[in-house]
């Protein structure tokens, strides 16, 4: 019986996704079989239910029969279905066996699909909302220079939220900001891709919400590079450190960042690691006065995202 077992596991591991990746369903299966959770009368009801949701599938979305469309569907509706399975599972290798043998397997590729349109909305709903708009008519006034939005999401993170929409994860962890992507993109399959790209969203709101905490008419009336900035969140950060570690006001005026850059940028790495300390634990202090009113967790990204951008300014 393990034997006929083994090769329904290898007619469902031929589908494996192209990444290589050992998606949770396929460990599931391996693992139930070698164990005794899964018998043969299982293994072929997984195997059949399989194979008509991918039909299905191809039926519902596919407009082009090649080869590879077929085998991009077929690949689709398994990491679906793995994704649901290991949602519902959170997780337990030992646990989804019995779930699988309860429950008809669309039910996880439904879970699935759920779950990778929600990220997707997400993700377009980050693009779309994480902006700092220029003030109404109303408020503005003669010293206003620029009226282009400020994207709260610099340009690595502009490139992995445009992924996820593609239902596509280009990084390994969640960053307080990112500053690369992967090379290669890699489908989203696991849950524990969908928790990284998650957390990482949420830093971007927590960003957002900071960006908004600060006064809107000094942000537009500072001089901005109009084309090309590829880190835009992290400059007006920057400038807004410098201002208050040298004269202890909120400002945005770019020379005094650059004033700081020229007499830092030569300093050895012990005096670089001794000024980031002190000057982090100061920029703390800052934090705790200029957002009191923001969440607690709001408030520790605050700290982290400084203390990146005060790194970046001292070792640029």
């Amino acid at each position: 019986m393990l034997s006929q077992n083994q090769n329904k596991l290898e007619l469902l591991q031929s589908l494996e996704s192209s990444t290589g990746d050992s998606l949770f369903l396929h460990r599931v299966i391996h693992n139930g079989v070698l164990s005794g959770q899964i018998s043969r009368s299982l293994a072929d009801q997984i195997q059949d239910q399989v194979i008509q949701i991918s039909h299905k599938l191809i039926k519902m979305r596919t407009t082009d029969f090649g080869a590879r469309s077929l085998q991009q569907a077929v690949e689709q509706g398994i990491r679906f279905l793995s994704l649901g399975l290991d949602y519902a599972a959170n997780q337990d290798i030992d646990k989804a066996p019995g779930l699988m043998s309860k429950n008809p397997l669309v039910k996880f590729f439904q879970i699935g699909n759920t779950l990778i349109t929600q990220l997707k909305q997400r993700a377009t709903k980050t693009i779309e909302s994480c902006r700092i708009c220029p003030p109404t008519l109303g408020e503005i006034p003669k010293a206003i220079i620029d009226l282009k939005p400020i994207l709260c999401y610099n340009a690595y993170e502009n490139d992995f939220l445009e992924s996820l929409e593609e239902e596509e994860i280009t990084i390994q962890k969640a960053e307080v900001a990112l500053h690369g992507l992967q090379s290669s993109h890699r489908p989203i399959s696991h849950l524990l891709d969908l928790n990284i790209a998650n957390q990482q969203i949420d830093n971007l709101f927590h960003r957002l919400v900071y960006f908004r905490s600060l006064p809107k008419l000094q942000l537009f009336s500072s001089h901005r590079i109009s084309d090309g900035e590829l880190d835009e969140p992290k400059r007006i950060t920057s400038t807004l450190i410098i201002n208050l570690v040298l004269f202890g006001v909120v400002g945005f005026d770019n020379r005094a960042l650059e004033k700081y850059q020229k007499t830092h940028s030569s300093l050895p790495s012990p005096e670089k690691r001794s000024i980031e300390v002190e000057t982090g634990i100061e920029l703390s202090k800052w934090v705790d006065q200029l957002f009191s009113d923001l969440s607690s967790p709001t408030q520790g990204y605050i700290k982290q995202y400084w203390q990146h951008c005060l790194h970046c300014l001292l070792n640029s």
